[in-house]
């Protein structure tokens, strides 16, 4: 053995999900070893997907044969290229075109992973549209949905901001949650940790979408809109979840109702078009030893 310093790095896993950014809900988490890859990752959450499903990914993601696999699942897609990701979207991005369809032709290496995967290497068409940020910056996003019609490239920008929500949804797995703050060290205890974390946050945003319709009706003639408070949320689930599943006098319909009704007043406002420097933590950012774990 050895005192000190350990000759390896620390143990690092992956996470992924696929997030139901209408309901604020995690469809699918996924949790393997760090040499998977997020696309890896992203082909578990299509499992989960339905062919209605229209699915926002970053631009770690975009690759021929993920595109394919959309097609050949019937799930649609809208991607955020980087300049060098295909030569058409290259091309694109030096053009004054605001949207415009392209037909994607698999390279040598692109076609080895679609036989990979059992896929088709046949062309694909997708559409191109351009997004102008605020500050200048320039983004282009590709998608499977080709009409118009179906889905006009100006709603772009306002549709693929909403991805905003996957993050913030990060954001309290780490900072509100702690969700990296283990019990255990074995891996069945990390499993457990994580996926009972995220069975809590779902089951939060559940009741905070009751009573948000509540709070909607009751603070209708505000100035602003309000919404219930995410921190609220987590608190009141946090001790209504133990007597759910312990058991006590009152029924479950009169804990989750009193759930509601106490969440339907912890509200704040809404401001819109709010901006504010995003921050890197660095140090800042929580950690915790394993000496010290969390009880379970």
């Amino acid at each position: 053995g050895y005192f000190g310093a350990q000759p390896s790095g620390p143990v690092l896993a992956r996470a992924s999900m696929l997030y139901d950014l209408g309901h604020e809900l995690v469809a699918d988490f996924q949790l393997a070893a760090y040499c998977v890859s997020e696309r890896e990752l992203a082909i578990a959450h299509l499992d989960a997907a339905r062919p209605e499903d229209l699915l926002l990914y970053d631009r770690g993601y975009p690759a021929f044969w993920l595109m394919v696999m959309h097609a050949v699942r019937g799930v649609d897609f809208c991607m955020r290229l980087t300049r060098d990701s295909f030569s058409a979207a290259e091309a694109f991005w030096d053009s004054d075109a605001q949207s415009t369809i392209v037909t994607l032709t698999a390279s040598h290496d692109q076609a080895r992973d679609c036989r990979n995967q059992d896929l088709p290497t046949d062309p694909i068409r997708v559409r191109l549209v351009r997004v102008r940020l605020p500050d200048g910056e320039t983004e282009v996003l590709a998608t499977s949905i080709l009409e118009e019609e179906r889905l006009p490239a100006r709603l772009f920008k306002a549709l693929y901001h909403r991805r905003w929500g996957a993050e913030e949804s990060y954001k309290r797995q780490k900072r509100w949650v702690e969700i990296e703050n283990f019990s255990g060290r074995s891996v069945l205890a990390v499993q457990q940790d994580v996926h009972a974390k995220i069975l809590a946050l779902n089951l939060a945003s559940m009741v905070r979408g009751l009573a948000q319709v509540l709070a909607t009706r009751r603070h209708a003639a505000r100035k602003h809109p309000y919404q219930v408070r995410w921190t609220s949320s987590l608190s009141t689930m946090k001790h209504t979840l133990v007597r759910l599943l312990i058991g006590t006098v009152h029924p479950p319909t009169t804990l989750l109702t009193q759930a509601v009704l106490a969440l339907s007043d912890a509200v704040e406002a809404v401001r819109p078009d709010r901006q504010f420097p995003r921050l890197n933590p660095g140090k800042l950012k929580p950690g915790f030893h394993p000496a010290y774990c969390r009880a379970a």
